[in-house]
Parts: structure tokens; C-alpha cells; sequence
């Protein structure tokens, strides 16, 4: 339940005052009496206002481009389209180079791994080539006592110190032979070819999502321009045909107020049938909160199956209304300010109806209406 209530006190009064001012004075109106809350009818909504509409049967959203370029439909003129579906591709050159790219580095990619592995196989030759000179130069410095006391205490020591340098060198290039350490090397460098022709991939399927023109919901697809287009050029259109649109601008903060997926609207077309709309988004005017706001809801089929006909589009009158979580008994507030004025001034809407049905609940308070439902 949603229990929504207005103060008493001045605030009351003068919405009476102006309701009561703005509605004719009827003898009805003033001798309107309580009646049981089982009397007053039923409903799932409530109704918020009459507003002017404009209504658009087989609406057609523009194809834009987002860029200039060379432009290539993917489907055919006059053919049914699903939203999210990519109809057109700008920049059709820049993709096939980046297509061709692709194809040379995925040919490539035998001829890349193979020379890896030659590679690998001719650093593994190459280490051991270095290893067997290290040892022949360790070789030639290895020297007799008697050679080295010939030359000096001094050389002598200068060249122990070759040899360590040497012999640290071997051991440092024996452990790049180490097979554990080859093959993880090898490994690694074949995982990087991989990775390249990955890279490549989805850098190409980023370009083909950027060029794409998407359409944004089911529809015949419409061809206005082929060729090279110039940035925001509209190319295109994809048409809702058996489907209208109602938009309805809005400044009313009552209406404004409530969540816009609870509102509904109906809209009544030249021959007397009625289609019912549900809200889909809605597009703030320029101005901040205070601004108008257009609020656009899609027309269903006539109780009967009838679709829109092309007659409904135009400027039509619209009732907006707000759907209840449950069913519950709607009772206007006009007849009732007419005759307890002075009690709903005094206890507030909430209050009057606290006192008026006690055991009821109110459910929801609107700008016209009350609606209550009787307390489980």
C-alpha cells in the first residue's frame, strides 16, 4: 500500500478554493453525500489529467553516420530489421585493409611459430659454441708452476682472475642450456606470436563495432544515401510499421512527480477506438527541473486487435494516468470538496478519509482522485 496524505491547514483550502473556483456549482455537487466505499467503482489506476498529444503511427528512427566515409549497407532496402542489428558499415575501405591485415598475419602465423623454433634451436648450438671456446681460452690459461714463476707473481694473479671471470661465464651460459629453462623461453615466445595475431583480432573487430550502424529496434529498413557520406548525414531510416508513438509534454509537477514507468496513457482516435500506452522513455527541455519534459509512451493495439491506423497520427488529446499496485475503489475529489470544504481543510485528505471510511487504506492520492481499498 502507498499512503499518501496532504496536511490540513491553509495549504487546503486553497485547493479547494481553486478547485471550487474552476468547476461549475451544481446542486449535485453540493449535496454530495458519502456513499459506502463498495459503491464507488473499481480500478487498477487513477487518473492524473487530460493533455495534448502527439501521436505518430509507423514512427522512423534516423540512421546517422557517425563519421564520414565510404558506406556499405549489410541488408537490403526495404527489409525487416532487429534492433541491435549492424545494418550499414561506414569506412568500408579502412575495414577491408584491416580485414586483408588480418588474413596475412593469421597466413603467417606457421611461418612465424617455425622460425621461433629455429631460432631457439640455433641459440641452444650457439650457447654450446660459446661454452667450448670458454674452455679453450681456460685451457690456454692454465699454467705450470715453473711457467709461473716465470712470469711473475703480479701476472700470475691477473690471470686467476681471467679464469674465474671465464669459468663464471660457463656456468652462467650452462644454465641457459638447462632444459626447463629452454623451454619455458620457447614457450613464452610462441604464446607471444599468439597473443600478436589476438591482439590483432580484436583490434580489428573493435574497428568493424565502431564503423557499424546499429539499428535500435525491430523495423523496415529504409535507404536514403549510398556511397561516401559526410559526418551526422542521415542515411537511413527504420520504420515500426503497425506500431505509434504518443508524446506528451509535460510541465505539470503532479504528473512529473510520480515514476514514469507507473504512468499510462490512452489515447482515443477518429472513429471511437481507444489504444493504451505504455511509458518508454522521456527527454528533459532545456531549462533544469523547472523545464517541460516530454514524456513518450507506445500505443498498443484497440481492444478489438486493430492496429493504430495512419488517421491517429497528429495532435490528439491524451489521458494520463498512474497504474495502482492493486485494484482498489476511486472516489473523485471534486464532489467531495464541494460539500466537506471545511472538513477536509481542517483533517487533510488523509485525515477525511481516516474519518470518513475507517476502515479503509488509502492506496494511492492524485491530483484528481482517491483511491482506497479496505483494510485486510
Amino acid at each position: 500500500m502507498i499512503r499518501l496524505g496532504n496536511k490540513p491547514g491553509g495549504a487546503i483550502a486553497a485547493i479547494a478554493a481553486t478547485v471550487l473556483l474552476s468547476l461549475p456549482a451544481t446542486r449535485g455537487g453540493e449535496n454530495e453525500r458519502v456513499r459506502p466505499l463498495d459503491d464507488y467503482p473499481s480500478s487498477d489506476r487513477v487518473w492524473l489529467g487530460s493533455f495534448g498529444a502527439e501521436v505518430e503511427v509507423d514512427p522512423a528512427t534516423d540512421l546517422v553516420a557517425a563519421r564520414a566515409g565510404d558506406l556499405r549497407w549489410l541488408v537490403e532496402d526495404g527489409e525487416r530489421v532487429v534492433g541491435g542489428e549492424a545494418v550499414a558499415l561506414m569506412g568500408d575501405r579502412q575495414i577491408r585493409q584491416s580485414a586483408s591485415q588480418l588474413e596475412i598475419e593469421k597466413a603467417r602465423l606457421p611461418i612465424r611459430r617455425r622460425s621461433a623454433i629455429n631460432n631457439h634451436r640455433e641459440r641452444k648450438a650457439g650457447i654450446r659454441r660459446q661454452i667450448e671456446e670458454l674452455h679453450s681460452r681456460l685451457a690456454q690459461s692454465d699454467l705450470a708452476e715453473a711457467e709461473r714463476e716465470l712470469i711473475g707473481d703480479a701476472l700470475a694473479a691477473r690471470l686467476d682472475e681471467e679464469r674465474k671471470r671465464l669459468e663464471s661465464q660457463i656456468e652462467d651460459l650452462r644454465e641457459q642450456l638447462e632444459p626447463d629453462w629452454m623451454e619455458e623461453e620457447l614457450r613464452l615466445e610462441l604464446e607471444q606470436i599468439d597473443h600478436d595475431l589476438e591482439r590483432n583480432r580484436l583490434d580489428h573487430e573493435e574497428l568493424v563495432r565502431s564503423m557499424e550502424i546499429i539499428a535500435e529496434h525491430d523495423g523496415l529498413l529504409e535507404i536514403a544515401k549510398e556511397g561516401y557520406v559526410r559526418t551526422s548525414d542521415v542515411v537511413g531510416h527504420v520504420r515500426r510499421t503497425g506500431h505509434a508513438v504518443a508524446s506528451v509534454q509535460l510541465a505539470d509537477p503532479d504528473v512529473r512527480s510520480e515514476r514514469p514507468e507507473k504512468l499510462g496513457v490512452l489515447v482515443t482516435g477518429p472513429d471511437g477506438r481507444r489504444f493504451e500506452g505504455t511509458f518508454t522513455r522521456l527527454q528533459r527541455g532545456p531549462g533544469g527541473r523547472f523545464a517541460s519534459t516530454t514524456y513518450y509512451f507506445d500505443l498498443e493495439t484497440a481492444a478489438d486487435g486493430a492496429a493504430p491506423p495512419p488517421e491517429l497520427s497528429g495532435e490528439r488529446m491524451a489521458t494520463i494516468h498512474r497504474f495502482l499496485p492493486e485494484p482498489a475503489r476511486i472516489i473523485r475529489k471534486s464532489p467531495l470538496l464541494f460539500a466537506h470544504a471545511a472538513e477536509i481543510n481542517r483533517l487533510g485528505w488523509a485525515g477525511f478519509v481516516n474519518e470518513t471510511w475507517p476502515d479503509a487504506e488509502v492506496v494511492f492520492i492524485g491530483p484528481q482522485s482517491i483511491a482506497l481499498a479496505k483494510e485486510p
